[in-house]
């Protein structure tokens, strides 16, 4: 089938025409409805999210008040509507409610298959975010759209659930995609067998222009070629149009006249060039070569006149860049003296020094041009023992260099590490990479020094702060146990007061105490009514006044901590009548 094509150019472009017409129909079905299953996914992404939410209203009042039938009602409802299954599961991806009340209390597992599904379902129950994207899943011969919303935990459910879980479960929405993808199958069919007709018709329609405008003229050419490539020189071809075709009949004509020109100026120079040379074409096309070239290249003139071109030839480095051929072509002017390097037929890079120059007819036509190439290998070798030479003396004299800049820099940094900050570095004004280490390590040297002045300034300024810091601790020190002396008198007074009172002020306030019970009870004589609540007002004021006595002991006792607390039970009563007794007139 493949020969039966290529023997004809007319079957070859039909060919070419069919199957360009075919990929192109094929891409524009294939991303037409590629984005139209885009497209419905992404519709049927959104109906889940928009259904997700839906489903979650109606839900939500009868979860946060435990009504689990109603629940169940909303969810059997939805059973009717055909390829729909809605899971509501906890966080630990049990379902507790289900479209299909066979699926209650199972694993939500086992009835997804795809992984990245589940692995999005454990995401969201860890996070609560919302996936961006469905996923699709295809099980037991049916595909299915699945779409995963959280169930978030608000505050209607705290009563139930708590408040430390932000996320208490998750539905998931599993909508058959069989219907879609039938509807789409049916759409491209009718497209492929529009598009079948269609290619039938431009391949009939070509074919018979083909023949007529395309085959036949191209078989007389062939035919015209033919004898020209057997050596008859006076074939030339009858041009009656001036499309395509016929601008392939003058080329053809100007291409016989352009090989005899050059045929008969290459034969005269040919023998008179004992270098490697080759001429080209205005196409590059290497229309003769002599045997230097060929021994420098390894090719046969056979294999490469009139079958190749100059780059194919020498596959040179300057090819796309500097090609000295291409350069006669743009400014018709010879060049000379490029070096470059080629590669031999078995590879081996050979270095060069070529010119070229460009090829005219009699009529001043540029028809091509002739490169000459000199194989340079033996200059370039001692070429580079000299550079060899002279690098090494380079380095040599660079390594001396760099080692006495390095002994200085050692030599100073010695005597700074034994404290001398007054040496620097030598600056040889070369503007190199030592010359910049010397003036950072003067730099560094300047910033030392003027740190090391700095501190002893501080240091001096240290010692005399220190020195008044201390004649003013002495002082306050002074102070101190001169209050402390006053302290301890002032103790001292405070004890003996303290035993004075105790002496000078309980013995008399205990004999009015003792002389005023002896008057209430009668002993120095009867008294009366008033007498007697006048001496027991006394007695109780002497007593108060005595507490008050043994109350500032008892302070002066807790001071020294020698106190020792007595508990005993208190009558409020007693307490009460005293104070009124006290206070009455």
């Amino acid at each position: 089938m493949a020969d039966f094509i290529r023997k004809s150019l007319s079957r070859t472009i039909l060919t070419v025409i069919a199957v360009s017409v075919a990929v192109v129909m094929t891409a524009e079905i294939y991303l037409r409805f590629s984005r139209g299953i885009d497209d419905r996914i992404a519709m049927m992404t959104l109906f889940g999210k928009e259904l997700a939410a839906s489903i979650y209203e109606g839900i939500k009042y009868p979860m946060s008040v435990g009504d689990s039938e109603a629940v169940k009602r909303q969810l059997l409802d939805l059973r009717e509507k055909k390829g729909l299954e809605v899971f509501i599961c906890d966080y630990n991806q049990q379902i507790i409610y289900a479209t299909q009340e066979d699926k209650i209390n199972t694993q939500v597992k086992d009835h997804l298959s795809n992984k990245t599904a589940m692995k999005t379902l454990d995401e969201v129950s860890q996070t609560g975010l919302v996936p961006e994207k469905a996923f699709e899943e295809e099980a037991r011969g049916k595909r299915s759209l699945i779409t995963i919303s959280p169930i978030l935990n608000h505050p209607n459910c705290y009563h139930c659930h708590g408040s430390s879980r932000r996320v208490l479960g998750s539905m998931v929405i599993k909508m058959s995609m069989a219907q879609l993808y039938s509807t789409i199958v049916s759409a491209r069919n009718y497209s492929i067998m529009i598009s079948l007709f269609g290619i039938a018709a431009i391949i009939a329609l070509s074919y018979a222009l083909m023949s007529r405008l395309v085959s036949r003229p191209i078989e007389i050419l062939a035919d015209k070629a033919r004898k020209f490539a057997e050596g008859d020189m006076s074939v030339s071809v009858d041009v009656k149009t001036k499309n395509e075709v016929g601008i392939l009949g003058n080329t053809f004509n100007y291409m016989v006249k352009s090989i005899k020109d050059q045929m008969e100026y290459a034969n005269s120079i040919k023998d008179a060039i004992c270098d490697p040379l080759f001429m080209v074409d205005n196409n590059k096309i290497i229309t003769f070569m002599n045997d230097a070239c060929a021994r420098l290249t390894g090719y046969k003139k056979s294999e490469v006149e009139g079958k190749i071109t100059c780059g194919e030839l020498l596959k040179s480095d300057i090819c796309e860049t500097t090609c000295p051929v291409q350069y006669c072509f743009d400014k018709g002017e010879p060049v000379e003296g490029i070096r470059a390097n080629i590669a031999s037929r078995e590879g081996r890079q050979i270095p060069i020094m070529t010119s070229a120059s460009p090829l005219r007819n009699a009529r001043g036509e540029l028809i091509g041009a002739i490169e000459i190439c000199k194989d340079i290998t033996m200059v370039l070798e001692a070429e580079r023992l000299q550079y060899v030479r002279k690098t090494a003396e380079s380095e040599e004299e660079q390594r001396k260099y760099l080692e006495g800049r390095g002994e200085n820099l050692l030599n100073i940094l010695t005597q700074v590490s034994q404290g001398d900050l007054h040496v620097r570095a030598e600056v040889l004004q070369k503007n190199d990479v030592m010359d910049e280490i010397a003036n950072h390590t003067n730099l560094m040297l300047n910033n030392l020094a003027q740190l090391y002045e700095k501190i002893s300034s501080f240091s001096r300024e240290l010692e005399v702060e220190v020195a008044r810091r201390t004649t003013m601790l002495r002082e306050k020190t002074l102070l101190l146990e001169r209050a402390n002396r006053e302290l301890r008198e002032l103790d001292r007074l405070k004890s003996s007061f303290l035993a004075n009172m105790s002496h000078e002020l309980r013995t008399p306030m205990n004999s009015i105490i003792g002389y005023t019970e002896l008057l209430a009870d009668g002993i120095d004589g009867p008294v009366n009514e008033e007498q007697a609540k006048s001496l027991r007002k006394v007695e109780s004021n002497a007593r108060h006044l005595l507490q008050l006595i043994n109350d500032i002991l008892d302070m002066s006792k807790i001071e020294s901590g020698k106190i020792e607390l007595d508990v005993r039970e208190l009558h409020l009563k007693n307490v009460v009548e005293t104070v009124t007794a006290t206070l009455e007139p």
